[in-house]
């Protein structure tokens, strides 16, 4: 996928030569990627998707930049402070801090998502607050009026938020329903905290969350844009920018390590921040 959004389109014949795989894999993978809306097939081709209108597949999701999302998930862990009651969203970036989060800081996990509880649930020393609703299959997590009760009766330190796409200066999601929950999780919170891998910048979708300008840090990776560096810092939100293989390094060509610096040729630490206001 990565291939043909930076390309824009590609005849078939010339990804598979590029993947290294058969005509007909790239047709039954692209046949996937389409009824997800990632891309459209075109004749003899596939063209790319900027605007995504429909929640994508969970599973399809938590395979996409997994270097640059464990490397987010490292960051944002140390954002939480022992003895705090902490959102997380039903992000697959989310999910990777539930699986690194530590069982020594003594937090409390306030979440509506299904895969979230079942990885913290018993985990020693975290309070698990599971918000119910109803159960939204492809994005794994419940939601409605119930959750929404819920959600409104509880106070929140940190929340740890995934987003579907940043365009604009507004966080975005696909639907009204996620939509809803976010905005309930952050009013709830007095810390917003966004991890969003550089590539959901190329994106647009739907729903509107918030303002860019509600977020206090927005942690990404270091293939985000000069461009989308530029509007985080004039929305006045905290930039963390982390190194992570580069994303053509993730669909498997083999680029190196560290291709991407920060502002003025200098790569930020892990702990580095730039931006904010």
């Amino acid at each position: 996928m990565d291939l043909v959004r930076d390309k824009g389109y590609y005849a078939l014949t010339d990804l598979g030569r590029e993947l290294g795989v058969s005509e007909m894999t790239v047709r039954r993978d692209v046949a996937k990627l389409a009824e997800q809306g990632l891309v459209r097939v075109v004749h003899g081709g596939v063209s790319a998707v900027t605007d995504l209108f429909a929640p994508v597949e969970f599973r399809f999701r938590s395979h996409q930049h997994t270097a640059a999302k464990r490397a987010i998930a490292d960051y944002a862990l140390t954002l939480l402070e022992p003895g705090s009651v902490v959102g997380l969203d039903a992000g697959t970036t989310v999910l990777e801090v539930a699986r690194r989060m530590p069982a020594d800081r003594n937090l409390t996990v306030v979440t509506h998502s299904l895969p979230v509880m079942g990885l913290v649930a018993h985990r020693p020393g975290i309070q698990l607050i599971g918000i119910g609703g109803v159960f939204l299959p492809q994005v794994q997590a419940f939601s409605g009026s119930l959750a929404l009760r819920s959600l409104s009766q509880l106070r929140i330190q940190v929340l740890v938020m995934g987003a579907a796409a940043i365009r604009g200066r507004s966080v975005r999601s696909t639907n009204s329903f996620e939509a809803e929950m976010k905005q309930a999780l952050m009013a709830a919170a007095d810390t917003t905290v966004v991890l969003a891998d550089s590539s959901k910048f190329e994106y647009s979708t739907l729903m509107m969350v918030a303002e860019l300008s509600q977020v206090g840090v927005l942690v990404t990776d270091d293939q985000l844009s000069a461009t989308a560096r530029q509007e985080v810092a004039d929305a006045g939100v905290q930039l963390v920018i982390v190194p992570s293989a580069v994303r053509d390094r993730e669909a498997g060509r083999g680029a190196p390590p560290g291709a991407a610096d920060g502002p003025g040729g200098t790569r930020p630490s892990p702990q580095a921040t730039e931006g904010g206001p």
